[in-house]
């Protein structure tokens, strides 16, 4: 997906453009979670961009727990950090808003639990809850 299947250098990173970005994120995110069945591109954005900071299945466990968090039902997905059907279907039936909000929240908290646990982590944690408010 960009680099010849070793680890990049610093060098390699260095000249990194956005014509080379492109193929390592759709390789290595896009192409292994179904963000493309997500109907609001929004959605999809912010779910993708958790996926590239935190791992797809941590992503998806976060819009697993959003969806709970609508409901105020935990039976209403299983928290299996995959994005399959049952979850786009949810994720495309609510209210684009209320999921970009639980998502955020969702998000948010799992920041503040990495600090909760590691306190070396805190120097972070203004520039991750931006990251997950941020419109």
């Amino acid at each position: 997906y960009g680099f010849s299947g070793e680890a990049p250098t610093l060098e390699d990173i260095k000249e990194l453009t956005p014509q080379k970005v492109i193929p390592v994120y759709y390789g290595e995110f896009w192409k292994h979670a179904a963000f493309s069945e997500i109907r609001n591109q929004s959605i999809a954005n912010f779910l993708f961009s958790r996926a590239c900071n935190s791992g797809i299945s941590p992503a998806i466990k976060c819009a697993q727990r959003a969806i709970w968090a609508i409901f105020r039902d935990r039976k209403k997905v299983a928290e299996d950090g995959i994005l399959g059907a049952e979850t786009i279907a949810i994720l495309n039936s609510l209210f684009v808003d209320d999921v970009l909000a639980a998502i955020r929240c969702e998000t948010a908290g799992d920041y503040r639990c990495i600090v909760a646990h590691d306190q070396s982590q805190q120097t972070h944690i203004n520039g991750w809850l931006n990251r997950a408010y941020e419109r």
